[in-house]
């Protein structure tokens, strides 16, 4: 079962085994961005899938619409 430390938030940046991790805010241009890296590698072996959630600033004017980039 997931806990607290499976979990990578604002203000856990890290999961515990370090497989999850958020980059924190970065100017990128115009709009500001934050980038999460997920090392598949590092996640136990319990772990059956990976989800990630994302959560727009609406005062930006953008919306899910407006990603446009991922690398794997």
């Amino acid at each position: 079962m997931a806990g607290n430390e499976d979990f990578a938030f604002c203000n856990q940046p890290s999961t515990a085994n370090g497989g999850a991790r958020l980059l924190g805010k970065q100017q990128e241009g115009l709009h500001t961005v934050e980038r999460p890296v997920i090392h598949l590698s590092a996640m136990p072996e319990r772990m059956q899938r990976v989800a990630v959630a994302i959560d727009m600033d609406v005062d930006t004017g953008l919306s899910c619409g407006s990603l446009t980039a991922h690398r794997s």
